[in-house]
């Protein structure tokens, strides 16, 4: 299972459990009410996802979700991935979606049924299962269940092996793709060694403008502007992702395609310009912007489980 635990002293704090454990403290400018505590934990329950498979026998894969919360009422939404591709599944047996958001009250145990027909994959094949959940994904920025340091956080497991029998009889998602927005990549990519500063820090996805944890409260994205994204591979492997992008919690497309690829060499990083267009012109308030993030994919075996964690960057507001 994996366990986030955020503690208010005056100071936020952030504990992200799985296998290892790493802190993280960010000042909060803003006033703190007198001490509290929230925490969440959530994760499969039907199997063991460190030694057991699914299997797809033809019929919808199902499994079991838990989630432990906290003191204070909060939400989570939820993203399939099988083999870096975007899986759509249904809550509960409801009908398929791309985001499942899940609203759990106060200091309850709650338990859902996720169920996917894979999107990719032959009779005999093992494909990698990443289920991430984003905290906060039915809130705004101004309104964040704990602080805005925390706004839409992304947190994971391991990835589950799943085995075919047959084979996959979906072969796109694009249907829940919203087609108003699409991000181009301008011709200014690159890869370069990492400086030995960096090479010594985890893994991260950025918006190169909204590095700082006040950002994304003070600053807003223009559509049809061009903003820079940095993607660090510390590690001494040679890193695959698929990179996709989301506006309101729902992918767009990325030029012309669901997704951008890109390998990164062993301690390297990318970076690239981006533009978010609006085919519709349409006119967005200021007062009311819309959501934009985007998430990377790590493309591996699926016996693979160790060093293949999805990253996100900041949830960022935009406006025309």
């Amino acid at each position: 299972m994996k366990k986030i635990l955020f503690s208010i002293l005056g100071v936020l704090s952030i504990l992200l459990v799985s296998g290892c454990v790493q802190q993280q403290t960010i000042e909060s400018s803003s006033p703190l009410p007198t001490q509290s505590e929230f925490s969440l934990s959530h994760g499969v329950s039907s199997i063991d996802i460190l030694t057991e498979d699914l299997t797809f026998t033809g019929a919808p894969v199902h499994l079991t979700y838990e989630f432990e919360t906290g003191n204070v009422d909060s939400n989570i939404g939820l993203l399939l991935f099988l083999n870096g591709n975007i899986q759509p599944f249904s809550v509960n047996d409801n009908h398929p979606s791309i985001m499942n958001i899940v609203s759990l009250p106060a200091t309850q145990k709650k338990v859902i049924s996720l169920s996917f027909e894979p999107i990719t994959g032959l009779a005999g094949d093992y494909l990698p299962l990443h289920i991430v959940a984003i905290f906060d994904a039915a809130n705004r920025i101004e309104n964040p269940t704990i602080a805005t340091a925390f706004f839409q956080e992304l947190s994971q497991a391991f990835p589950i092996r799943v085995s075919l029998d047959s084979d996959s009889t979906v072969s796109t998602c694009e249907a829940f793709y919203e087609k108003s927005y699409t991000v181009h990549s301008l011709e200014n990519a690159k890869v370069s060694k990492l400086s030995n500063e960096r090479s010594e820090m985890n893994s991260d996805f950025l918006f190169d403008s909204f590095s700082e944890s006040s950002d994304v409260e003070t600053k807003q994205l223009s559509l049809n502007t061009p903003t820079d994204i940095i993607l660090f591979n510390p590690t001494e492997e040679t890193m695959s992702y698929h990179l996709f992008a989301f506006v309101n919690n729902t992918p767009v497309m990325w030029d012309s395609s669901p997704y951008s690829s890109i390998t990164l060499p062993a301690k390297s990083q990318f970076s690239s310009s981006i533009l978010l267009s609006d085919s519709q012109m349409q006119n967005i308030s200021d007062d009311s912007p819309d959501l934009f993030f985007l998430v990377a994919v790590p493309i591996h075996e699926a016996a693979q489980q160790q060093g293949t964690l999805v990253l996100k960057t900041k949830t960022i507001a935009f406006v025309t």
